[in-house]
C-alpha cells in the first residue's frame, strides 16, 4: 500500500509562475493602458459563465466559483490558469502573450518551453479572458464556509505513548512508515538521513540502508528488499528517483533516471519470467505510469499513462473476471480514479472511476466493506492543500462512494481538514468498522488535534469523531496498522514529519513539536462496556 506521506510536496511549479509574473510586472509598471485589467461589460455574465465552461472545463472537470474564495481566485488561481491559456499576468495586467523571458529563467521553465505545456500564443482573445475573469469573482465568496463538526459521542477507550525510537536530529521527517506483518518488523523511510530504518517490534533499531535520496516504498520478497527511491520529496523536474535491490547486504540500482517515483508494484504482464515493476512516477513537469520489464539484459519501458500526476497505484479486480486489474489515483488537476484493465502483452484499456474537481486535493483511496454487506466500498481522500490554495477547504475529508452497477454513488462524506490517508479496522472490536484519517493540514490555529481522526462507526451507518489532545504534539504524515503485541488486536502507529514549512503553524506549537521530538507515537484501543 502507498504510504501518502509525499503528497503534500506533489505541489506543481504554480508558485514559480505566479513568482516570475510579479518579477517581470515590476519592470513594466508603466504598461500599455489598453492591456490594464478590467471588468469588460462587453460579455454578459452568462456569456462569461459559457466561456468559463468551454476553456476551463476541457482539460480537468469544471471548477465552480464557489469552490475557492475571491482572494484566492484572484491573486493565485487565475493568473496560473490565463497561462494555460497563452494569456500572461504581469503583476498588474493581463496580456495576451508570455513573454519569451518567463522560459529563460531557469531549467523548470526552459522544460516547460519544450514540453508545449503553454501555447506561444493566446487560445481566447483578452477580452474574453476578461470575461472569464469576470464570471469568477462575481460568483465567488468572500470566503468559503467552515467545516461543522459534529460533537464527539463515540465509547472507544484510547491509549496513546511515545516510542522509544529517535532521530539523532529534533526535527523528524519521516517519509513513511510501513508494519511487515510476516516478518514483525517496522519499515521507517526519513527525509534528511536519506535512509530506510528497519526496526522491531520494540522498536529497537535493527538496520539503516542509505539510499541516496528519499525512499518512499518497500517490497519484501524472501530477503529481499525493493526500496523505491524519489530523488527529490519536493516538487521538481529531476529525473534521480531509483528502484534499488537490497540483497545481502549489498545494494543494486536496477532502474535510475526515475521521474520522482511515488508508487509501485511488482507485475507479470508482460509474463517474462523475471520481475516487472509497474511504476507511478509524479515529477513537477513529467511523469506518467510506466511499466518496467526485463528485455535482454536490460529494463524496457511500457509507457500505460503520460502525464506529471500518477499517484497511487493497487492491483484489484473490480469486473470480477480473474484478472488483475490496475487502480490510478491521478492527480496534478486531473483529479481521477482510473482502472487500466490489461488486454495484452502490455496494453491497458483505461476506464474513469471517479473524477474530482481539480482544487479537490487528490490524497489517496483504498477498498473496504464498511458497512457489512459483504460488498466492498470506495474509500476516497481529498486533503492536499499546498499548491495556490492553501486555504482551509469544507469539501476535504474522506468519501465513501458504493458500487452500484458498475457507477460508484457518494453515500458518506466525513469532513476533515488537509485528509491525507484513511485506514478501515473495527477498533472495538463491535462488528462494525471505524475509519482511522491522519491529516497533514488540519487547522492548525484552532484545531491542531485534528491532526487525527477517529470516526466510530455506529449501528445505522453513522460515525462520531473522536480527538486525541496529544496529536497537536508534531505533525502527522503517515499512519499504519500494526499488531506490535502479537494479540491479534491492531494498534495505530502515526509517523511524523516536521521539515515542511508550507503552512500557516503557530510558533508555540513549532516550538511543542521540537520539544516533544516525536518520530512515532503508538495509539491502542480497548473495548468500554
Amino acid at each position: 500500500m502507498l504510504h501518502h506521506s509525499f503528497v503534500f510536496f506533489k505541489s506543481r511549479v504554480f508558485s514559480f509562475w505566479i513568482i516570475v509574473a510579479f518579477q517581470i510586472g515590476c519592470t513594466n509598471k508603466g504598461g500599455n493602458t489598453d492591456l490594464i485589467t478590467t471588468l469588460e461589460e462587453s460579455h454578459s455574465l452568462e456569456e462569461s459563465h459559457e466561456l468559463a465552461i468551454n476553456h476551463c472545463g476541457s482539460c480537468h472537470l469544471f471548477p465552480v466559483p464557489e469552490l475557492l474564495d475571491k482572494k484566492t481566485w484572484q491573486n493565485n488561481v487565475l493568473p496560473q490558469m490565463s497561462l494555460h491559456m497563452g494569456i500572461f499576468f504581469d503583476g498588474h495586467h493581463y496580456r495576451p502573450q508570455i513573454p519569451n523571458a518567463v522560459f529563460e529563467k531557469d531549467a523548470i521553465s526552459n522544460l516547460a518551453k519544450k514540453l508545449q505545456l503553454y501555447p506561444d500564443s493566446s487560445v481566447v482573445r483578452l477580452e474574453e479572458w476578461l470575461a472569464i475573469e469576470k464570471f469568477y469573482l462575481s460568483k465567488a465568496p468572500q470566503q468559503l464556509s467552515s467545516i461543522d463538526r459534529d460533537r464527539p459521542t463515540g465509547k472507544l477507550n484510547f491509549a496513546v505513548s511515545s516510542v522509544p525510537f529517535r532521530f539523532s536530529n529534533s526535527y523528524s521527517s519521516v517519509s513513511f512508515v510501513e508494519f511487515d506483518d510476516q516478518r514483525g518488523i517496522i519499515y521507517l523511510g526519513d527525509k534528511r538521513t536519506k535512509s530506510l530504518y528497519i526496526l522491531d517490534k520494540n522498536f529497537n533499531q535493527l538496520d539503516q540502508i542509505e539510499t541516496g535520496s528519499v525512499p518512499i516504498k518497500v517490497i519484501a520478497k524472501g530477503e529481499d528488499l525493493y526500496i523505491l527511491t524519489m530523488g527529490t520529496f519536493e516538487a521538481a523536474a529531476e529525473s534521480k528517483g531509483k528502484l534499488i535491490l537490497y540483497k545481502e547486504g549489498k545494494k543494486e540500482a536496477l532502474i535510475e533516471n526515475l521521474n520522482r517515483p511515488v508508487d509501485f508494484l511488482m507485475t507479470n504482464f508482460m509474463e517474462s519470467g523475471t520481475p516487472e515493476f509497474l511504476i507511478a512516477e509524479f515529477g513537477s513537469l513529467t511523469g506518467g505510469l510506466n511499466l518496467y520489464f526485463k528485455n535482454l539484459e536490460e529494463f524496457s519501458k511500457r509507457e500505460i499513462y503520460k502525464g506529471a500526476g500518477t499517484l497511487q497505484l493497487m492491483e484489484k479486480d473490480l469486473n470480477q473476471d480473474g484478472k488483475l486489474e490496475i487502480v490510478a489515483l491521478i492527480a496534478h488537476g486531473e483529479e481521477v480514479l482510473v482502472n487500466f484493465a490489461h488486454s495484452g502483452n502490455g496494453v491497458f484499456e483505461r476506464k474513469t472511476l471517479i473524477q474530482m474537481p481539480p482544487v479537490y486535493g487528490s490524497s489517496f483511496f483504498t477498498f473496504e466493506d464498511i458497512n457489512g454487506n459483504g460488498k466492498e466500498e470506495l474509500l476516497y481522500v481529498n486533503g492536499d492543500n499546498a499548491d495556490l490554495s492553501p486555504i482551509l477547504k469544507p469539501y476535504h475529508g474522506v468519501r465513501i462512494f458504493e458500487d452500484i452497477d458498475g457507477v460508484y454513488k457518494q453515500n458518506h462524506f466525513l469532513p476533515v481538514n488537509g485528509a491525507y490517508k484513511v485506514i478501515a479496522h473495527d477498533f472495538n472490536d463491535d462488528g462494525l468498522k471505524d475509519l482511522a484519517v491522519v491529516s497533514f493540514f488540519p487547522d492548525f490555529h484552532k484545531y491542531p488535534e485534528e491532526g487525527f481522526i477517529v470516526f466510530e462507526q455506529k449501528e445505522g451507518g453513522s460515525f462520531s469523531p473522536i480527538v486525541l489532545p496529544m496529536i497537536k504534539e508534531s505533525r502527522w504524515i503517515d499512519i499504519v496498522l500494526a499488531d506490535l503485541d502479537g494479540n491479534g488486536r491492531k494498534e495505530i502507529l502515526l509517523a511524523a514529519h516536521l521539515l515542511s514549512q508550507a503552512a500557516d503553524i503557530p510558533n508555540s506549537l513549532r516550538s511543542l513539536w521540537a520539544q516533544k521530538r516525536h518520530a512515532l507515537i503508538k495509539i491502542s484501543f480497548e473495548d468500554i462496556d
